[in-house]
Parts: C-alpha cells; structure tokens; sequence
C-alpha cells in the first residue's frame, strides 16, 4: 500500500502544481445537463450536485489520499486498515472542501464585476462631448462602480460635458448613446 501512497501523492502534488502554474478554470464536470427540447419549451434540467464527477475533485482526492497515508505509514505504528480509511476520509473531505469552496467562489466573482449588459440602458454622464463625427467619454454608475467608456452617437444632436446620455448598445467596446432629455421627449 506504500507504494500506493507514493504514487498518489506524486500525481496529484504534480496536478495541483500544474493548476496553480497555469491557473484558469480547469474544473471539468458532468454534472449540469439541459433538455430543453424535451415535451416543447418547458424542458428539464438537471442541478446533480456530484462533486465526484469532478476533475479537481479527484485532483485534490488522490493527494491528500497519498499524502496521508504516506505519511501516516511513515511515521506511525497504526493498522493499515486504519490508515487506508483514514487518507480515504481525508481525500473525500478534501476533495468535496475544494470542490465546494471553488463553486462558491466562481459563483461570487461571475456576481461582482461589471459586464457590458450591464451598461445597456443605464443613464450615463457626457465626460468629453459626443457628436456623430467625434466620439467623447461617458462615465456611468453600475454596481457602486464608476465605469469610464469611450461613446459614440448616430443621432443629429451633439452631447456636451455634463449633459445626460442613455446608453442603447456597446459596439466594439464602445457606447452607443443617445441624449437622454430627447428620449425622454420623445416618450412623452
């Protein structure tokens, strides 16, 4: 069983060194699936919470399996039964914490930043003026964050600093705005 514990450690210190080098999401699982055209558009969908189908699961398993029992066989006089069950107990926790810890904080960053559906149809501030035939700088406010954008407009009538814009589309990574006072008598 020595050997066991050796050869686990090695390959999984080897993957989790290799995660942390090349960093990314590199956590592969099966366990979403989607069925949307199943019986029209109500379809099912499948939330399986199985930790077990993943590759960081079995990453962080199979070192802290091999780490423990080497260790355990090392530098104790404990029943090997007893030190197979407890590097196996060890991995599961291990595997399952990280599993679990990296969902949770992949779901907290996909929360926090500001993406471009967040700007469409936000009000913006006119920073440098915006005409058809020069683009300027509008500033906005979206989840407690100042995002600085460079904006263009279509419309005929040029925005000045200060004045009030409301963002319509982003186009290559600028804002497409128009005035926002105009909108707001055209709608009335």
């Amino acid at each position: 069983m020595l050997t066991v514990y050796i050869l686990s450690a090695i390959v999984g210190g080897i993957l989790v060194a290799a995660s942390a080098f090349m960093g990314g999401d590199h956590d592969t699982h099966f366990g979403d699936a989607s069925f949307d055209d199943i019986e029209g558009d109500a379809g099912i969908h499948s939330d399986l919470y199985l930790p077990f189908l993943s590759l960081r699961f079995w990453t962080y398993f199979i070192t802290c399996f091999g780490v423990t029992g080497l260790l355990l066989t090392m530098m104790t006089a404990t029943n090997p039964v007893t030190i197979t069950v407890v590097a196996v107990v060890t991995g599961l926790i291990a595997g399952v914490g990280t599993h679990v810890l990296m969902s949770r904080m992949k779901d907290r960053d996909t929360d926090a930043g500001v993406t471009t559906e967040h700007l469409i149809g936000r009000e913006a501030r006119v920073l440098v003026g915006v005409s058809p035939d020069n683009e300027g700088k509008i500033r906005i406010e979206v989840k407690g964050e100042l995002v600085d954008i460079t904006a263009f407009t279509e419309e005929g009538v040029p925005l000045v600093p200060g004045d009030r814009a409301l963002v319509i589309s982003i186009e290559r990574g600028r804002a497409n705005v128009v005035s926002y006072s105009a909108m707001l008598e055209e709608s009335s």
